[in-house]
Order: structure tokens, then C-alpha cells, then sequence
């Protein structure tokens, strides 16, 4: 069979070729395009993702930073406020006082390492303002009593100002700003006097006790604002009993004190806060420290403070408050394990009612209970709250311008020539225990 085309068949023909040859080229392009557009997305997202990683990255290095000048501030603010400090107030807390005034933070900016040994800063700028009263007392400083919040009349009820720490951490565009409120911790200090135990005290050599009041420096006299310290003029309470004596000086009204009233039995009892409070004002606890002679603000031992047993080298100086504690610890259970055979000898049969679990699990584990020990200290001067389950010994010439709290018995002495003080001073117990401003109100995060 033959097909025959003319020559406009023919040329129709070949245009039909030539229409489906450039169909497929466009469909071609149209494919190369979307693949070409779906890459070029794929590659715009990726880069996308990458910079959020890194932004995240950045604020919370931001963050970090900004967080680590704060701690640094506040470290700062607690032992440099005052006039020629790094953070000082010249002409102090006035009515309608405006004053902010930056931190110089001493290492600089924050230097960040990262993962492959690479390094970048970000600017800190820290700055104190006194917080403002807006519904109260507008414009004025805010002032914080514990007992009641935030003052309606701060300068008429007492209370201590309320300071807002400000810390921003910056790196180009990105910043990250955290906030704290702060005011100083209240404490209503719990002592007798120069020396308060719940336990008997044994006064040996030429020590000198005396619960009369006396500045920082030790000197007679010194200011007092706590009418409850003000009565605390005994130079020994004990619970149980004050025995020797040798050449030891004891003064006070009176020099010494037995049974009278109730003696603390825990740190936080003896600083007039709640154990919650405690456990958040010594929020650091060491296990074991020793006696060098660098104390300072606030200090939490939950083991020995110092060489337990040694008669040389324990040095107490510096100030602020020591507490030497084991938290499995408890006074008054232990004292009845000590002077009452049912609990150490037999077998804990017969014990006082909600003392059996405790009594079985200390005979087992006795280490995990015991009292932690504060050494024989004999060097060094310390101003402010010693405050211990157990004191091995106070001699030499070691002194103490404060108050001492022991949760059991003490021994203290001073022989030969030495020449070991403890000198009341409600003083040093205003300005060294009392005196941190790390009392949380709030605390707040920005995010730029």
C-alpha cells in the first residue's frame, strides 16, 4: 500500500515534528527551573536553620554572660558597698534619692571559648538603682521588712532598701538583660551573750569570756539597733552547766548562766529564719574547709572546720558568719544517744516515741549523724557568729568579737601565756552576720 503526500501533506508534517521537539525542550527547562527553585529553597532553608542555631547560640551565651556579671555584682555588692567602693552610693539612702551607679567588673568582658578553641566577648554593663515605691510612696525608695513585705512608710516602720541589679551581656545585634531585686536578709540572731551551748562548758586557763557589749574592733562600748541583742549581756549560757574556771575571766550580767532558758538547737533556730531560708541563704555548702584564716560573708561546713584534735595550727580570722553543721545532725537526739543508755547501749528499746528510727539508724551509721567538729582553734581574729554542732577547743590566742553558738558541750581555754578572747558585740553581729544583701525578691530575664 503506498501512502502519497503532496507537498503541503509533507510540510505539515514536518512542522508536527518540529511542535512536539520544542514541547519536550520547555518541559525540560520547566523541570530544570523547579528543580533549580526546590535547590535553591533547600539551600535558603538550610541557611536559614544555621542562622537560628547561631542566634539561639548567641543569646544564650548572651544569657550566660549576662548572668555571670550579675554574680559577680552581687559578690561585689556584699563586701564593696559604701563610699570609694566599686559600687558605692556617696551621699546614702535619702527620701527621694535617684541615685544608679554602675559595677566596674574587674576581669573585663566575658571571654566565651568555643568548642573548636575559637574565642568571642560580649560587653557587660552592670548597674544599682534603688527600686521605686510607685504605689506607696511614689518616687521613693522602696524598703523590705520581713515581717511585713514591702513598706507603706519605710523610714517610720524600719526595713532595709531594696536595690535592682541590672546585667546586660552584648554581642553586635544581640544583648540579653537579667534582673534581680535584692534586699538585705533580716536575721533575728538567737544568743545569750558571748558564749551559748547546749551542752555543759569547761572553762580551763586565763580565757576571756565576756558578754559585756563591745564594738567590732572589740573595744567596750559599740552601737546596738536590735533591742533582743541588746539584753544578751551574759558572758556563758549553757543548759547543762558552766564548771572550772582556773584563772579564766568571765564578765557579763551575768558572768555566767545555767538552765535559764532554751538554748538553740539548729542553725537556723540561732539566726531567727526558717530552714527553708537557711538551706537559701547558705545555698553553697563545702563538706570540709580548713582553718586558714580567710573567712568571709557566708560560710556553710557540713563536715570539720579545721584539724579536729590538733592543739596547733586552727586559725578562725576573717568575719561574717560560720556554720559548722551536719544536717543529719540533731542536738537533742544526740544528747539523749550520750546520757541515756537506751539509746547506745540498748539496742534503742524503750527510746523516746519518734526517736526509734532515728536511734536505730545512727548506731548503724554513726558517722552519717554525728556532729560535724569545728577544730581546736588557737589563732586568729573573727568577727561575727561562729555558730557549731561541736567546738573542740577555743585557746591560744585566738579571738572572737561576736558571739559563739555551740549545739553541744565546748571546752574552753587558754593556757600558759596565751591569751584566747571572746567578747560579745552586737555590733559585729549587726554588720558582719546580718549585713549580706542576698535576700531574693525577684528575678527576671529579657531576651533582645
Amino acid at each position: 500500500m503506498k501512502v502519497i503526500m503532496n507537498a503541503k501533506t509533507l510540510n505539515l508534517f514536518k512542522k508536527s515534528l518540529a511542535n512536539e521537539s520544542g514541547v519536550a525542550l520547555i518541559s525540560a527547562m520547566v523541570i530544570l527551573a523547579v528543580l533549580a527553585m526546590l535547590g535553591a529553597g533547600a539551600i535558603l532553608t538550610s541557611q536559614t536553620d544555621l542562622e537560628i542555631a547561631r542566634n539561639e547560640k548567641i543569646g544564650l551565651q548572651a544569657t550566660y554572660a549576662a548572668e555571670a556579671g550579675l554574680s559577680q555584682a552581687i559578690a561585689m555588692f556584699n563586701v564593696t558597698t559604701g563610699p570609694g567602693g566599686r559600687i558605692s552610693d556617696a551621699d546614702g539612702v535619702t527620701e527621694g534619692d535617684d541615685d544608679t551607679w554602675s559595677v566596674t567588673i574587674p576581669t573585663g568582658d566575658v571571654n566565651l571559648t568555643e568548642s573548636d578553641n575559637s574565642t568571642s566577648f560580649m560587653d557587660v554593663n552592670v548597674t544599682v538603682a534603688y527600686k521605686r515605691d510607685a504605689a506607696a510612696c511614689p518616687g521613693q525608695v522602696a524598703f523590705y521588712n520581713q515581717n511585713c513585705g514591702f513598706n507603706d512608710s519605710p523610714y517610720a516602720t524600719g526595713g532595709s532598701p531594696v536595690y535592682v541589679i541590672t546585667s546586660t551581656a552584648t554581642q553586635g545585634d544581640f544583648s540579653s538583660t537579667v534582673k534581680v531585686e535584692l534586699t538585705k536578709q533580716v536575721l533575728d540572731i538567737n544568743v545569750e551573750g558571748g558564749l551559748t551551748a547546749n551542752g555543759g562548758v569547761n572553762i580551763t586557763g586565763n580565757i576571756t569570756i565576756d558578754g559585756t557589749s563591745h564594738d567590732q574592733d572589740g573595744n567596750a562600748g559599740g552601737t546596738c539597733n536590735d533591742s533582743d541583742l541588746t539584753g544578751d549581756q551574759t558572758g556563758i549560757y549553757s543548759d547543762v552547766s558552766v564548771s572550772g574556771g582556773g584563772s579564766a575571766t568571765i564578765a557579763g550580767s551575768p558572768p555566767s548562766d545555767v538552765g535559764s532558758t532554751t538554748a538553740p538547737s539548729t542553725p537556723w533556730a540561732a539566726l531567727g529564719i526558717s530552714e527553708s531560708e537557711f538551706n537559701d541563704l547558705f545555698d553553697s555548702p563545702v563538706a570540709t574547709r580548713a582553718a586558714d584564716g580567710t573567712l568571709s560573708g557566708y560560710t556553710w561546713v557540713q563536715g570539720n572546720f579545721g584539724t579536729t584534735g590538733a592543739a596547733s595550727g586552727n586559725d578562725i580570722g576573717g568575719s561574717g558568719i560560720l556554720v559548722v553543721h551536719n544536717p543529719n545532725f540533731e542536738a537533742d537526739k544526740w544528747e539523749k544517744w550520750n546520757n541515756d543508755v537506751r539509746y547506745k547501749t540498748n539496742g534503742c528499746v524503750g527510746v523516746d516515741a519518734g526517736d526509734v528510727t532515728w536511734c536505730s539508724n545512727y548506731n548503724a551509721d554513726e558517722s552519717t549523724y554525728a556532729p560535724a567538729r569545728m577544730g581546736n582553734i588557737n589563732g586568729g581574729t573573727f568577727k561575727g557568729l561562729v555558730i557549731a554542732d561541736w567546738i573542740d577547743s577555743i585557746q591560744g590566742n585566738a579571738k572572737i568579737i561576736g558571739s559563739v553558738v555551740s549545739f553541744t558541750t565546748i571546752e574552753v581555754s587558754a593556757i600558759g601565756a596565751g591569751t584566747a578572747e571572746i567578747l560579745f558585740s552586737c555590733e559585729a553581729l549587726e554588720a558582719f552576720a546580718g549585713g549580706q544583701t542576698n535576700y531574693r525578691l525577684n528575678w527576671q530575664k529579657v531576651y533582645n
